[in-house]
């Protein structure tokens, strides 16, 4: 037997229509905010339904309760109809079979990353050795840092990509792109090769843009 959908074919064209921004919002790793601001967008179109006699009855004859535990069952379902339909699953029986599959293909680092990756011979190398030095200097004799030096490279790029040019900004966008196309695929990727290299080998690992252009 078919199990019976919570969404009517109104909501499920509305969320279908959502995929694409959902998909680069993980990405972007913000699903989070994509989920919490959708969800508004959701539920401002399709309103909750009153609840039944049994569902106040289990409330407690709480009608303002009921309202809030149908809600809260709804955004769960809501959360997870994007992951549920934006992956393959087995077909067979008992199985659902093939749902819509929009993610193949590499993923986009972020950008901060491609920025640390473009310019890090060139110029982060020695701006990361300064900041770090100083940070480390300012704390007192035998302190042991608050953060590791991998944590506190990662802060200060993110901060100097936010401070670039949009030209520059440009520039990087393009080497993003270079960089998903060498199969570095997304954060945890790169994170995993800065584990198992050092950071000239990253840079003879990826081209730069002088190199491939």
């Amino acid at each position: 037997m078919t199990k019976k959908q919570w969404t009517t074919e109104a909501q499920r064209t509305w969320l279908q229509a959502k995929i694409p921004s959902y998909l680069k919002a993980k990405d972007d790793k913000v699903t989070r905010d994509f989920l919490n601001t959708t969800w508004d967008e959701f539920i401002a179109e399709f309103p909750a339904s009153t609840p039944t006699a049994d569902e106040v009855a289990k409330a407690d004859g709480n009608l303002d309760a009921a309202k809030a535990e149908d809600t809260k069952d709804i955004n769960n379902k809501f959360k997870n109809w994007f992951n549920n339909h934006t992956r393959p699953t087995t077909s067979g029986t008992g199985a659902r079979g093939q749902v819509l599959d929009l993610s193949a293909g590499p993923k986009l680092v972020q950008a901060w990353q491609a920025y640390q990756n473009l310019c890090w011979e060139t110029e982060l190398r020695k701006r990361v050795d300064v900041e770090w030095n100083q940070f480390t200097a300012d704390l007192p004799e035998g302190t042991k840092p608050p953060k590791t030096k991998f944590a506190f490279r990662n802060e200060k790029v993110r901060q100097w990509y936010q401070e670039l040019s949009p030209e520059m900004k440009g520039t990087v966008e393009e080497h993003r792109l270079v960089i998903k196309e060498k199969g570095i695929s997304d954060e945890e990727d790169l994170n995993r090769t800065y584990q198992r290299y050092s950071f000239i080998d990253i840079v003879l690992l990826i081209p730069t843009l002088s190199q491939l252009y």
